[in-house]
C-alpha cells in the first residue's frame, strides 16, 4: 500500500482490519501481482 499509494497519490494509505481479513480469504490465483492491481484500484 505505502509503494502504491506514492505512485497514486495517496500520502499515507491505511486499511480498515475488516479490509484485511476480506482480502485474506480470497484466493488470488494471480497470488501477489493480483493482489497489488485489486490494492492499486483500490487506492
Amino acid at each position: 500500500m505505502q509503494r502504491s499509494g506514492g505512485e497514486v497519490g495517496v500520502d499515507a494509505p491505511s486499511i480498515q482490519p475488516e479490509a484485511i481479513a476480506f482480502l485474506q480469504d480470497q484466493t488470488w490465483p494471480g497470488n501477489v501481482r493480483e493482489l497489488e492491481n485489486v490494492i492499486r484500484q483500490a487506492l
